[in-house]
């Protein structure tokens, strides 16, 4: 048996597992005057319930909201939609006498009409497409008055235009609903979906538009806030320095690589800004914009930086891929004894407004060895790295020269072993508060 299945909003037409339209049987459709969603399907044989799901905020998800007994009639009404609102996506499944449950139907999405002005008295219209129903034309019905409305069919269009504009609609209260009129498989009659009906009447509705940041560390967004339906909102996302604007995501789902990003506030909405650490080149020798003094103290050259067209605006310093501090000009101490360690690495990261985030060469060869041995060292990239001297149970981590963590697992004894998908370059080796620093060609 094919399976057929009818819903509607104010009605929606859904068509269900391949099972229900072989046996010869239609549906009757009626249309609501509540405003609500309605749906109503053509009872079959060997069916115990009809199970009807509701897409969730989050695209492609659903959930189960009713199961109808199969001796109930067979229609229901979603008293939680709000046709005039938004639109909904519904699906359905049947469980037979034997709790066989058929796979979910393909989603029927209902449409949703807005109004708003334009000159002379005109009225623009516009909706989302009816999902998964052929159809040829939409009919464009339109009521004056107060209630009861008598409609009045004013013109019809192709099925692939969503809009249109009234350019001979009368002063006054106006109201106007889609309709997608279409015959049955069984040629029992006419059936017909609408929209909700859409109105210069209605009070505009209000969105909220949230934006976050997948970490705070990496970046600040603004933008956010209340608007009205079909205005424009922008978001703005400002990377921490040290890392990038990847993309603005909504549900999970890419939508944007625009920063700032634009966009027609049609819906309550969640704008995720996802950053992501800098590539790593380094591009400005240690030696040429730092001057050491007293071997505890570095400064940056800022004469010689504004001199190559660098205007910096945050520096931070690293000993062996450890953040030492920020500022343009750091020292380890006033005492005699803070000194820069005999074999260690040091590097810094500059943020500019003009050339983005940049990263230094090292400044020093070698870190010395404790306890901690790696092998091979250096390593070609993609192979094995040897860690000896770590403890079970003890954290093994791997920095880059801006502490940045690339690597982090659990050693199992006295020697971890583990493969960095990372690329060359200098990193260093941490467990059990030894450290040791390994090439990566």
């Amino acid at each position: 048996m094919k399976r057929k299945i009818l819903l509607l909003t104010a009605t929606i037409l859904l068509s269900v597992a391949s099972a229900l339209a072989q046996s010869g049987q239609c549906g009757d459709v009626t249309v609501t005057e509540n405003n609500l969603n309605q749906i109503v399907w053509e009872k079959q044989e060997n069916v115990a319930f009809y199970r009807i799901y509701r897409e969730k905020m989050q695209s492609g998800n659903y959930e189960l909201v009713t199961s109808i007994n199969a001796t109930n009639p067979n229609i229901w009404q979603d008293t939680q939609s709000n046709p005039k609102a938004h639109s909904n996506r519904y699906k359905m499944a049947l469980v037979d006498e034997c709790n066989f449950v058929t796979e979910l139907s393909p989603a029927h999405r209902t449409m949703y009409l807005t109004i708003n002005p334009n000159e002379n008295n005109a009225w623009d219209l516009s909706w989302n497409a009816y999902e998964s129903l052929e159809h040829s034309w939409y009919r464009i019905n339109r009521a004056t008055g107060t209630a009861p409305l008598e409609w009045r069919l004013i013109d019809s269009i192709p099925s692939n235009n969503t809009s249109y504009t009234d350019f001979s609609a009368p002063q006054g209260n106006v109201y106007y609903e889609i309709e997608i009129p279409f015959y049955d498989a069984c040629g029992s009659g006419l059936y017909s979906i609408k929209s909700n009906i859409a109105s210069n009447t209605d009070e505009i509705p209000k969105y909220s538009v949230f934006v976050n940041a997948n970490n705070n560390e990496f970046g600040t967004v603004a933008g956010g806030g209340v608007f009205d339906r079909n205005t424009s909102a922008t978001v703005f996302a400002t990377p921490s320095c040290g890392y990038k604007f990847a993309n603005w995501t909504k549900w999970g789902e890419v939508v944007s690589i625009d920063n700032p990003y634009s966009f027609i506030v049609t819906e309550d909405v969640e704008l995720v800004a996802n950053f992501e650490a800098e590539e790593i080149v380094p591009t400005l020798n240690f030696n040429s914009y730092v001057i050491t003094k007293w071997n505890n103290t570095f400064m940056l050259n800022l004469n010689k930086l504004a001199a190559h067209g660098y205007v910096p605006t945050e520096c931070k310093w690293y000993e062996n891929g450890i953040l030492l501090g920020e500022g343009f000009t750091f020292s380890l101490g006033d005492k005699i004894t803070d000194q820069l360690k005999a074999g260690a690495v040091y590097t810094f990261m500059l943020c500019t407004d003009t050339h983005g985030t940049l990263f230094s060469t090292e400044k020093g060869n070698n870190v010395q060895q404790g306890a901690l041995q790696v092998y091979p060292n250096p390593l070609p990239q993609g192979n094995k790295l040897t860690i000896r001297g770590t403890t079970e149970n003890s954290t093994v981590e791997v920095y880059n020269m801006y502490g940045m963590c690339v690597h982090r697992t659990t050693a199992t004894g006295n020697i971890t072993e583990i493969v960095l998908d990372v690329s060359a370059g200098f990193y260093v080796v941490r467990s059990n508060n030894e450290q040791v620093k390994v090439i990566i060609q």
